[in-house]
Protein backbone atom coordinates (compact mmCIF):
# COMPACT_ATOMS: atom_id res chain seq x y z
CA UNK A 1 0.00 0.00 0.00
CA UNK A 2 1.46 3.78 -1.32
CA UNK A 3 1.85 5.95 1.76
CA UNK A 4 1.46 9.56 0.55
CA UNK A 5 4.05 12.09 1.25
CA UNK A 6 3.48 13.86 4.66
CA UNK A 7 2.38 18.17 3.91
CA UNK A 8 3.25 20.77 5.97
CA UNK A 9 0.30 22.27 7.17
CA UNK A 10 -1.37 24.89 10.31
CA UNK A 11 -3.63 22.89 12.77
CA UNK A 12 -6.38 25.38 11.23
CA UNK A 13 -5.41 24.10 7.32
CA UNK A 14 -5.36 19.93 8.66
CA UNK A 15 -8.80 20.38 10.53
CA UNK A 16 -10.08 22.03 7.46
CA UNK A 17 -9.22 19.96 4.54
CA UNK A 18 -11.98 17.37 3.63
CA UNK A 19 -9.52 14.32 2.60
CA UNK A 20 -7.56 12.81 5.20
CA UNK A 21 -3.76 13.12 4.73
CA UNK A 22 -0.53 12.31 6.54
CA UNK A 23 0.35 15.92 7.90
CA UNK A 24 3.44 17.50 9.81
CA UNK A 25 2.37 20.19 12.34
CA UNK A 26 4.35 22.26 14.95
CA UNK A 27 3.07 23.34 18.06
CA UNK A 28 3.15 23.43 21.72
CA UNK A 29 1.84 20.55 24.07
CA UNK A 30 -0.58 21.75 26.22
CA UNK A 31 -2.04 18.88 27.69
CA UNK A 32 -1.41 15.57 27.56
CA UNK A 33 -1.92 12.00 29.37
CA UNK A 34 -0.47 8.19 28.74
CA UNK A 35 -2.67 7.63 25.15
CA UNK A 36 -2.92 11.18 23.73
CA UNK A 37 -1.60 14.91 23.86
CA UNK A 38 -3.35 18.29 22.44
CA UNK A 39 -1.21 20.67 20.11
CA UNK A 40 -1.58 24.30 19.72
CA UNK A 41 -0.03 26.35 17.14
CA UNK A 42 -1.72 29.90 18.17
CA UNK A 43 -4.38 29.17 15.69
CA UNK A 44 -5.92 26.10 16.37
CA UNK A 45 -5.37 22.96 18.42
CA UNK A 46 -5.90 19.45 17.60
CA UNK A 47 -6.23 16.21 19.85
CA UNK A 48 -3.32 13.82 18.59
CA UNK A 49 -3.65 10.04 19.74
CA UNK A 50 -0.07 8.56 21.68
CA UNK A 51 1.16 5.84 23.25
CA UNK A 52 4.36 5.26 22.10
CA UNK A 53 6.03 8.80 22.41
CA UNK A 54 7.14 11.09 25.47
CA UNK A 55 5.98 14.22 25.30
CA UNK A 56 5.89 16.88 27.95
CA UNK A 57 3.83 20.53 28.72
CA UNK A 58 4.99 23.41 27.81
CA UNK A 59 7.34 22.36 25.13
CA UNK A 60 7.02 22.62 20.97
CA UNK A 61 7.12 19.55 19.00
CA UNK A 62 6.51 18.87 14.99
CA UNK A 63 4.25 16.00 14.88
CA UNK A 64 3.92 14.04 11.76
CA UNK A 65 0.51 12.37 11.62
CA UNK A 66 -2.01 10.44 10.00
CA UNK A 67 -5.70 11.58 9.69
CA UNK A 68 -8.03 8.78 10.46
CA UNK A 69 -11.08 10.77 9.69
CA UNK A 70 -11.24 14.82 10.12
CA UNK A 71 -11.16 14.73 13.53
CA UNK A 72 -8.91 11.80 14.85
CA UNK A 73 -5.20 11.78 14.25
CA UNK A 74 -2.95 9.23 15.13
CA UNK A 75 0.86 10.34 16.08
CA UNK A 76 3.61 8.78 13.58
CA UNK A 77 6.66 10.81 14.66
CA UNK A 78 7.05 13.16 17.28
CA UNK A 79 10.50 15.26 17.46
CA UNK A 80 10.91 17.77 20.07
CA UNK A 81 11.51 22.01 18.29
CA UNK A 82 13.03 24.80 19.91
CA UNK A 83 10.30 27.57 20.37
CA UNK A 84 13.11 30.06 18.90
CA UNK A 85 13.24 27.54 15.62
CA UNK A 86 9.32 27.73 15.44
CA UNK A 87 9.30 30.43 13.64
CA UNK A 88 12.07 29.95 10.91
CA UNK A 89 10.20 26.86 11.05
CA UNK A 90 6.89 28.13 9.49
CA UNK A 91 9.29 30.82 7.39
CA UNK A 92 10.57 28.06 5.67
CA UNK A 93 7.52 26.42 5.03
CA UNK A 94 6.13 29.64 3.51
CA UNK A 95 9.11 30.03 1.16
CA UNK A 96 8.49 26.45 0.11
CA UNK A 97 5.06 27.15 -1.16
CA UNK A 98 5.67 30.16 -2.58
CA UNK A 99 8.38 28.60 -5.32
CA UNK A 100 5.77 25.35 -5.33
CA UNK A 101 2.94 27.71 -6.96
CA UNK A 102 5.59 29.50 -9.20
CA UNK A 103 6.53 26.22 -10.68
CA UNK A 104 3.13 24.94 -11.15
Amino acid sequence: MFNPPAIDLSIEELLSIDTPKRARIVGMVVSHSDSEFTLNDGKGQVTVLNDIFEVETGKFYRVLVNARNRDTFDALAVHPIKETDVEKYRKIVALERRVKRRWQ
